[in-house]
């Protein structure tokens, strides 16, 4: 009989739990653009620059937010809930994740230092010389 090795969630998968978690303590649901919103630092979700993750994974694509939060769900980290008003699934901490981060924070610290996006035009006119 063998046994099953549990996933243990990544650095950045664990950024990805706690910034569900701290939206879910304020009883706001993301979907995973939500979730890439808060972490990229969007200025149109300026709103939620309260969250203390928000803008410190500015690199973080929408295709590996999906895929991570594929995996959390996957493994009892994350639940979807419904939304009957938007007819939508958003996302939610499962106890399997709270009772993770809360061990994970007792024995590691998370960089949650805001990184600045650099904006660079994106049309530019070059003259020949």
């Amino acid at each position: 009989m063998t046994s099953k090795k549990e996933y243990i969630p990544s650095t950045s998968e664990v950024k990805i739990l706690y910034t569900i978690s701290l939206l879910n303590e304020k009883s706001l649901y993301p979907n995973s653009y939500g979730v890439r919103a808060i972490l990229n630092g969007d200025l149109e979700y300026s709103s939620y620059s309260d969250i203390k993750t928000f803008g410190t994974s500015i690199s973080f694509g929408s295709k590996f937010i999906s895929k991570s939060i594929v995996y959390l769900i996957r493994h009892n980290y994350l639940e979807r809930i419904y939304d009957k008003e938007n007819n939508e699934l958003y996302l939610k901490v499962s106890d399997k994740g709270t009772v993770f981060l809360l061990n994970f924070f007792k024995k590691h610290r998370l960089n949650l230092k805001r990184k600045k996006q650099i904006k660079k035009p994106t049309i530019v006119k070059i003259e020949n010389k």
